[in-house]
């Protein structure tokens, strides 16, 4: 003689637990790829995701400083990318020159206006 049982057995989900972060100085920084200071490849600048910081505020504008045969040039950007024409400038003038990154406007999460800080990198070339 065969027993067959079948049992049914509800999953209950389990209670979820968001812990949320208090955000540090670090998150507060804008950067390019993760890079805040220091090195960079030129082509992390010039293809990545343009500048960001960690809280995921919009940057909508900044200044960029660079040297372009010998004479330091700013320009207003409005984008959070570095456009095409600086980037051909930093590939052949300015590799292993610190290039600045200044006025940086963004908007936080409700829609203010935040000036974040201003950084400097390194465009080198990288290792192929």
């Amino acid at each position: 003689m065969l027993l067959c049982v079948n049992v049914y057995a509800q999953a209950q989900e389990k209670d979820k637990i968001k812990i949320k972060k208090k955000p540090t100085e670090v998150d507060f920084l804008p950067h390019i790829n993760g890079v805040y200071d220091g090195e960079i490849a030129v082509e992390k600048i010039c293809f990545g995701d343009g500048i960001k910081n960690n809280l995921g505020y919009q940057v909508f504008s900044f200044q960029i400083t660079y040297v372009k045969e010998g004479t330091t040039v700013t320009e207003y950007i409005r984008s959070n990318q570095i456009p095409d024409t600086v980037c051909a400038q930093l590939q052949f003038f300015n590799l292993n020159q610190r290039i600045f990154i200044t006025a940086i406007k963004a908007l936080d999460h409700s829609g203010r206006l935040i000036t974040l800080e201003p950084f400097s990198l390194i465009p080198i070339k990288e290792d192929e």
